[in-house]
């Protein structure tokens, strides 16, 4: 059996990052850079995975000197009351971010699936359902994730493949026909979803190498990066 030990590797970390980049990103980023930037977007794209990468370079330093799960470096580094009021600013960010994610899902299930289904009963049986997974440890979830990565990745890449036909490049171009601050602006919605790579910090206390959890950290931003080109440049082909 797995042993139980609360860490995880670098494959399942990398296999957590990408699903959490590509949740709500590949949900709202096509319709975002089409409104922000047009057939620029996929320069926006470049744009925002780049950031992101700078982004993760400035948490290496980080990421290598700690040796315990981040609240307590936190405390180490600016003492009790400063580290546990970044602790604090971090909690409130992610519940604010989980809550807006568990709302939009909800909506995308009754719209796509459940038609007149109660939007609260949806919400709740996803929220019992991510605690759950909250209740399983951080093993449970690696080990969830990386049986069914391929699972989920090899339908989606199927079906980039097979809407490939339906692909008009016509409709690529012409390029370059937003100004500089549209295309940051874009870049800046893109680095928005990747920047949720920060959460490596907190699997830090999980994954004993700290080379390989910087591997995966840029890994998931790359991996992600080129699904929302491909995805970005088929619905621009398409549509």
């Amino acid at each position: 059996m797995f042993a139980d030990n609360h860490k995880i590797s670098g494959r399942q970390t990398f296999r957590l990052l990408a699903f959490d980049l590509l949740g709500a990103g590949t949900l709202l980023l096509p319709t975002v850079l089409a409104k922000t930037a047009g057939r620029d977007g996929i320069f926006c794209i470049a744009l925002g995975v780049a950031a992101a990468l700078l982004y993760l370079g400035l948490l290496a330093p980080l990421v290598r000197d700690m040796g315990e799960a981040f609240p307590l470096y936190l405390e180490r580094k600016l003492g009790k009351a400063c580290g546990r009021v970044c602790t604090a600013g971090y909690v409130l960010y992610f519940v604010l971010l989980a809550g807006y994610v568990a709302y939009l899902f909800a909506d995308v299930v009754i719209k796509s699936l459940l038609g007149e289904e109660s939007f609260w009963l949806v919400l709740v049986v996803l929220l019992l359902l991510a605690g759950y997974g909250v209740w399983g440890g951080i093993e449970g979830r690696a080990r969830a994730y990386e049986l069914l990565f391929w699972f989920l990745a090899a339908p989606l890449f199927a079906m980039f493949v097979f809407a490939t036909d339906e692909v008009q490049a016509d409709y690529w171009a012409p390029v370059f026909t937003q100004g500089a601050d549209r295309i940051a602006l874009g870049g800046y919605c893109v680095f928005v979803f990747l920047g949720l790579i920060s959460l490596l910090l907190f699997l830090g206390g999980y994954v004993e190498k700290r080379a390989a959890l910087l591997r995966a950290g840029k890994g998931a931003v790359l991996f992600c990066g080129g699904v929302y080109a491909a995805l970005y440049l088929i619905l621009l082909g398409i549509f």
